[in-house]
């Protein structure tokens, strides 16, 4: 085999290569005499049928196989040879081959940069521990309360108010012509809740079970579906019901239903989860800093595959968003010609395209670091993380450990990020951590600046819920970490 570089780019390489004749020669009579120890032909007894009639019937199939066969392992050859690191699986181009001639073929790939890791023990990073204290207690346990209420139907010619909940049906129609999404009987809505246009919501107080009204209200001018945006739509509602709220007492009772023996040990558990969710946030936290540091600090080329193919998969997460969507009921977001917003369009591309670059970038990087290191991912690591993915779905566990036992592909998704975290965890111990003890508020205040700033480039790892805690209702720690690679690298 010749093999002869023809191209060097940047991370791109192109070889041309040729396998000689007589090598293919022998290939193809070495698969035809292997054929002819199995094939049964009528009229000939097992392994004595003649080459010469098996290359007439076979001949044409023969040589396809050993044609693909020859590039599979000349390939592999080449890569052995060349002593370099594939990024994606080679291509192969401009193969000839005919019978008695060379097998020629010119083949490209991508390879991995060069990368050295270092030392990290020049970083210094702050990590903030949040307190736990018993206000922050509190406040877990009434949106605990808070989702545990009931709703019973109000007494006659009750009108509704803020904190009771009406069903009802309702017509929306813009210009008089109903619109997708626009219309829906039963519907349950709490009032004060701000799940509705503020608009909507309002007029439901005061209304009682019976009443009929009409109702305008108006899109946001940045409302995701654009057909929409900005217009105002009238709602034709019936009320058919007013539900007033009933909130358990903060009790023994209470947490008992919760699982727990009294209240004292509720609270002990709702301390406990709320530490567990402050550390993980601040774990993430510490982590984006390190990410952005290392970001800073390493600008070697990535090959373009993976960057196309990251920014492919994010690029669809972000059409699949009803905020970034181009265009409702058909259209597209192009048939209309609007020139701001393609340059819009095009700005996002970008943008996501950047990201893409950076994630990849971090990801060669780490990966690099943990081989330098063999940091690797056990199988106890991979039965602990099915078991904690089982936990997210009650009652369902047994069909997700089997899905994942299953799906080597999906096993693989979980094993990244558990491996990413062993690298940060390496990394981390080479680091000056500079501690600081923060309230929840001020945590927060502090991650809320760093987005404001650009530090985070503006997207939303680790993001909190709007009340400032890791979680509305006390209970989840906020993004996972397969959100946290999706939104933030």
């Amino acid at each position: 085999m010749q093999v002869t570089e023809t191209a060097s780019n940047g991370l791109k390489r192109e070889y041309k290569v040729v396998v000689a004749a007589e090598d293919m020669a022998t290939r193809i009579g070495d698969r035809l005499a292997e054929l002819q120890r199995t094939v049964q032909l009528k009229g000939f007894r097992p392994g004595k049928a003649p080459v010469d009639l098996l290359k007439r019937r076979f001949g044409e199939a023969v040589v396809s196989e050993v044609v693909q066969k020859t590039l599979q392992d000349t390939s592999g050859e080449v890569i052995d040879r060349q002593g370099v690191r594939p990024a994606v699986q080679p291509s192969i181009e401009d193969m000839s081959f005919d019978e008695g001639k060379d097998l020629e073929y010119v083949m490209a790939v991508e390879v991995m940069p060069e990368i050295e890791a270092g030392d990290f023990s020049s970083y210094e990073l702050e990590n903030l521990t949040i307190a736990v204290d018993d206000g922050k207690v509190g406040e877990a346990l009434e949106r605990l309360r808070e989702r545990n209420k009931t709703f019973e139907e109000a007494a006659e010619g009750h009108a509704a108010r803020t904190g009771d909940a009406v069903r009802i049906d309702f017509t929306g129609t813009i210009d008089g012509e109903t619109f997708a999404g626009g219309s829906a009987e039963d519907h349950l809505a709490e009032i004060g809740s701000g799940r509705m246009f503020p608009e909507f919501e309002a007029s439901l107080e005061g209304k009682k079970a019976g009443d009929s009204y009409t109702v305008e209200a108006p899109f946001p001018d940045d409302y995701g579906a654009e057909h929409l945006a900005g217009k105002t739509a009238r709602f034709e509602v019936a009320v058919k019901e007013v539900r007033t709220a009933s909130t358990p007492d903060l009790d023994d009772a209470f947490a008992k239903s919760q699982g727990a023996e009294d209240l004292d040990g509720l609270r002990d558990r709702m301390s406990e989860r709320l530490t567990a969710e402050y550390r993980h946030v601040g774990r993430q936290r510490l982590k984006r800093l390190l990410l952005d540091k290392l970001s800073g600090a390493y600008s070697f080329d990535v090959p373009p595959s993976l960057v196309d193919n990251e920014f492919d998969s994010i690029w669809r997460q972000v059409e699949r968003e009803p905020d970034h969507r181009h265009g409702e009921g058909g259209d597209d977001g192009h048939d209309r010609g609007e020139p701001a917003r393609d340059e819009k369009r095009e700005e996002m591309r970008t943008e996501y395209r950047a990201i893409a670059e950076r994630r990849v970038r971090l990801g060669l990087l780490l990966s690099e670091i943990g081989r330098a290191h063999d940091i690797q991912v056990t199988p106890e690591d991979m039965q602990q993380a099915v078991i904690e993915r089982a936990r997210q779905f009650p009652g369902q566990e047994a069909k997700v450990v089997q899905y994942y036992q299953e799906n080597p592909q999906a096993m693989q998704a979980l094993t990244a990020p558990i491996l990413e975290d062993r690298v940060v965890d390496r990394i981390l111990t080479q680091v000056t951590l500079k501690e600081r003890g923060v309230t929840p508020s001020e945590f927060f205040e502090i991650d809320s600046q760093a987005e404001e700033s650009g530090k985070d480039e503006g997207k939303t790892a680790g993001k909190t819920s709007a009340t400032g805690d890791p979680a509305d209702d006390g209970s989840r720690p906020g993004p996972s970490r397969d959100e946290e690679r999706n939104t933030r690298q």
